[in-house]
């Protein structure tokens, strides 16, 4: 009877045992995907954000094949069998399957752009190909047969066909047949894939009704922000970014991407709040460093500024377009034999990114157009979406190598990629108004007006009504005037540096001699006395620092 008891305690001892032992490891399994959970959040989006650097998207890579790697994902195409994975229950089995699919199509996304330089060192040439479209069937894996994303079956036949492989497989009887999407799965799939694409209207209108569908989604959210930022839409983006953040308080990536928002809509107290929360986050971010600096530039702090960029300089920062925003603010600071010496510095270093071509070639403009048009061009080779860069070689087509159609044909092109740049629409009426085309001119006035008023649109604007005053349509001074002058007013109000402009314009040149222009100039004059504001420059996107 002893015995029996004895043994029968063994085995109620051994059971709690084992009972402990699956709770132990259930508990294990949901901590190490909660760590997965929180790192696939900004993963399954950041390797699709616009001008990235190759060092950054290096980073971003790597950032996934480590989570892909928790769980054996990245190697194996039975990471399902992993003690990890069969501890989890059925709803985290099926949530860590989409986030896998998600990260093993962003893993072939950047071996097929070829941009993250350890990728490309590792599965060279052919190489990549097999790679690939290994990873893409372990994608397509990781979904029922008949719910697997229309994005991983288009990425499939593109890689076939980019490798003169035929498109069809036995395997895959579906895979010819799209149709249409089948969930909201499906539908941010094909949104990942228009972001991929650089279709950012597309991605748009994809995830405009997934945003209220899935209020909850962070990559959803940040999804809509990235489009919305590459369109130019600052205020749409800096609402979904601050949706992100609602649901993920300590992004610093979103953190950033709403500083660049808010810095672009002129917010400058409110985008240096969210670089320096950055920095507390990632306090060796040195993008954030060099995004701080410009907000700081922005309000005249210079000083400040300079201190900002030159901790980004000694950390490494990898960005040569560094050494001509520090040189512009020497400049202002007085110190001219520093500001030349970082001049230089930028001259002689060979960009590696579009931002940096982009100032060298504004620091070429002066003297070498022709360098300066070969600078733009580089960096629109190396990202066709740079904005900055093809309103740059509009300017010097029509302002310095005299060949306005060329430069309306630029212009054209850039407001076909985005209709929400009062900068493109700007100088496009000027360019029009000049050729007399006064309907069209006025037309782009209000679309650049409509979107954003600042300095510069305004300036343009009032360039405009006074170019189209001289084709006949308003006879007097007087009449041009009225048109002009509060469009001027409010420009110098913002930004009194444009007086000096203003007096030698040849846009203006059929009202600078009027008492009222003249008067208006003069107290701008006195304004920009009376307080220094600072160049504002565009920040852009910034990744790894804000834009010139």
């Amino acid at each position: 009877m002893m015995l029996t008891l004895a043994l029968g305690a063994l085995a109620i001892g051994a059971g709690l045992w084992r009972v402990r032992e699956r709770r132990l490891a259930a508990f294990e399994a949901r901590s190490v995907f909660a760590d997965f959970k929180h790192g696939a959040a900004e993963a399954k989006v950041a390797l699709l954000l616009p001008d990235l650097t190759s060092d950054e998207r290096d980073h971003e890579l790597q950032r996934v094949r480590r989570l892909l790697a928790m769980y054996g994902a990245g190697d194996s195409d039975d990471w399902r069998r992993g003690t990890q994975y069969r501890a989890l229950d059925m709803a985290n089995r099926s949530q860590l399957d989409r986030d896998v699919g998600h990260l093993l199509y962003l893993w072939i996304h950047a071996l097929r752009r070829g941009e993250a330089s350890a990728e490309t060192a590792e599965n060279s040439g052919d190489r990549r190909v097999p790679v690939a479209l290994a990873l893409n069937s372990r994608a397509q894996a990781c979904f029922p047969k008949d719910e697997v994303p229309q994005a991983l079956r288009i990425q499939r036949r593109e890689l076939l066909h980019n490798a003169g492989l035929d498109w069809s497989e036995p395997s895959d009887d579906s895979s010819g047949d799209d149709g249409p999407p089948r969930a909201a799965l499906d539908r941010a799939f094909q949104a990942l894939d228009c972001v991929a694409r650089g279709d950012y209207r597309g991605g748009v209108e994809l995830l405009r009704e997934l945003r209220y569908s899935v209020p909850q989604d962070f990559t959803v959210q940040f999804l809509a922000g990235v489009c919305h930022e590459s369109l130019h839409q600052f205020q749409q983006a800096e609402a979904c970014f601050s949706a992100c953040l609602s649901l993920r308080p300590d992004s610093a990536r979103a953190l950033y991407e709403r500083g660049l928002c808010r810095f672009a809509l002129r917010q400058f107290p409110e985008a240096r709040r969210d670089f320096e929360e950055v920095l507390s986050l990632e306090p060796e971010n040195r993008s954030a460093l060099v995004s701080r600096a410009l907000t700081l530039a922005a309000v005249g702090n210079h000083t400040d500024a300079v201190t900002d960029l030159t901790k980004a300089i000694d950390r490494g920062f990898p960005e040569t377009r560094v050494y001509f925003l520090r040189a512009g603010l020497l400049r202002k600071l007085g110190n001219d034999s520093g500001a030349e010496r970082d001049r230089h510095e930028g001259l002689t270093r060979t960009p590696a990114d579009p931002r940096s071509w982009v100032s060298r070639g504004i620091a070429n403009l002066p003297l070498n157009p022709h360098q300066a048009l070969a600078d733009f061009r580089e960096a629109v080779r190396l990202n066709p979406r740079e904005y900055e860069a093809h309103r740059n070689i509009a300017h010097v087509l029509a302002e310095r190598l005299n060949q306005p159609a060329e430069a309306l044909g630029v212009l054209d092109h850039l407001l076909e990629m985005t209709a929400d740049d009062p900068l493109a629409w700007a100088g496009r009426g000027v360019l029009l108004a000049r050729q007399g085309q006064v309907d069209g001119a006025r037309r782009d006035a209000e679309r650049a007006l409509a979107v954003r008023r600042d300095a510069v649109v305004l300036y343009q604007a009032a360039c405009i009504h006074a170019l189209c005053g001289d084709w006949g349509e308003l006879s007097s001074t007087d009449e041009r005037l009225r048109l002009v002058l509060p469009l001027l007013s409010e420009a110098l109000q913002i930004d009194p540096a444009l007086a000096d402009v203003a007096l030698t314009d040849s846009d203006l040149k059929s009202v600078q001699s009027a008492r009222p222009f003249q008067q208006v100039v003069a107290a701008a004059q006195l304004l920009r006395l009376a307080r220094d504001p600072g160049e504002i420059p565009s920040i852009g996107s910034g990744r790894e620092g804000a834009a010139e």
